[in-house]
């Protein structure tokens, strides 16, 4: 006989072959913590491979000198090369990148965000506002999971992107930037949440002195 028990992250109920701990999460959201924890480890990597220094990364600069296409299109690579070899480092660029967008949009700052400029990012300002888009991005989930019937996460991806570099920086909306995010831990989930090691990109690497 099945038992009920209710997620006390999602607030769900599922069913469950014997009576679990009330903390005990649904394999969604363990996954789910899994893949934030991938991702926070991906920013953290990149804020020590371009950092410029205590104000604004490499990011930042290519940013200004190329505009936000520059960006979009970055991330939009990452959805070819998957397509192509697979690799789960790839869903966490493309998912680390909107968090980065998401600063630079400065949703962290007005609900509304900042049209104008582009906010700097920095590692301390990533690491001070991960748990905060992890929560918006959490509470989206659900509107997701009741609006989106697609499985071609990847293609959806892409057609985002394209829409948001057609778009003014100003009209660039943080429901489209969790939209990605949630299609990239969809793909993740489905390919990757039950592998021992992780693709990760985020390998040990001294900067040159």
């Amino acid at each position: 006989m099945k038992l009920i028990h209710i997620c006390p992250a999602c607030n769900k109920e599922h069913e469950v072959d014997s009576v679990p701990e009330p903390s005990q999460l649904c394999s969604n959201c363990k996954n789910f913590n899994a893949f934030i924890d991938l991702v926070k480890d991906q920013f953290k990597y990149g804020g020590q491979k371009y950092a410029l220094n205590n104000e604004r990364e490499s990011t930042d600069v290519l940013f200004d000198k190329h505009g936000k296409n520059w960006l979009f299109g970055t991330v939009d690579k990452y959805t070819f090369r998957y397509k192509n070899l697979a690799r789960e480092r790839d869903l966490l660029k493309i998912a680390c990148y909107m968090f980065i967008t998401w600063l630079k949009r400065g949703f962290y700052i007005m609900d509304k965000g900042i049209n104008d400029p582009a906010i700097d990012t920095n590692l301390e300002t990533k690491n001070h506002n991960f748990p905060k888009f992890v929560e918006q991005a959490n509470t989206y989930a659900n509107i997701f999971e009741k609006t989106h019937y697609s499985t071609f996460y990847i293609e959806q991806i892409s057609i985002i992107l394209e829409k948001l570099s057609k778009s003014e920086w100003k009209d660039v909306n943080k429901y489209e930037l969790f939209d990605i995010f949630y299609n990239a831990y969809k793909e993740w989930n489905k390919k990757y949440s039950n592998i021992e090691v992780h693709d990760t990109d985020t390998y040990s690497n001294k900067k040159n002195k």
